[in-house]
């Protein structure tokens, strides 16, 4: 028997990328459609989270073609692969990478949102695009997973303040 899991979303084109719950009882998978993306607790977030535990602009999602970054804008912290994530600082995600909102020492292990990122987007050929930070520039084959490429110059007009 299948699980349907929650998601949340907002209107638009097809995802390009999900952030999957490691906690789908208590928190949703988040479907990425715009270019521009906050999450908080804050009414005019792009994606409202409800917990306390959370800044009001906790996390920025940006992409541009098939770069993801992720830019930390609370104020108790977000991690990527367990590793604090310098504050208003843009950092390249990939494939796979786990992103937690919160740590655990801050809030304890119940509290902790946490996601694994699977990106649908997909460069030309069978290769998926993995560009870090320090400048190097690594293709992986895709495996098997359903990709698709979204069409650039999409626009998100929401503002959310701090």
């Amino acid at each position: 028997m299948s699980t349907r899991r929650k998601q949340v979303s907002q209107p638009g084109p097809a995802p390009f990328a999900t952030l999957v719950s490691l906690h789908p009882s208590s928190y949703p998978d988040l479907a990425l459609r715009v270019p521009r993306i906050l999450i908080g607790r804050n009414k005019n977030c792009t994606i409202q989270m409800n917990d306390k535990h959370l800044s009001g602009v906790h996390l920025e999602v940006s992409r541009a073609d098939s770069v993801i970054k992720l830019i930390d804008r609370s104020t108790n912290g977000s991690y990527i692969n367990d590793v604090k994530m310098a504050k208003n600082q843009g950092t390249i995600v990939k494939q796979g990478d786990k992103v937690s909102l919160l740590s655990e020492t801050k809030v304890g292990k119940k509290n902790v949102i946490e996601f694994t990122l699977e990106i649908h987007l997909k460069d030309d050929g069978d290769k998926i695009s993995d560009k870090r930070q320090s400048g190097e520039s690594v293709e992986r084959k895709k495996s098997g997973e359903s990709v698709k490429r979204k069409k650039s110059g999409e626009s998100v007009s929401d503002v959310c303040p701090d």
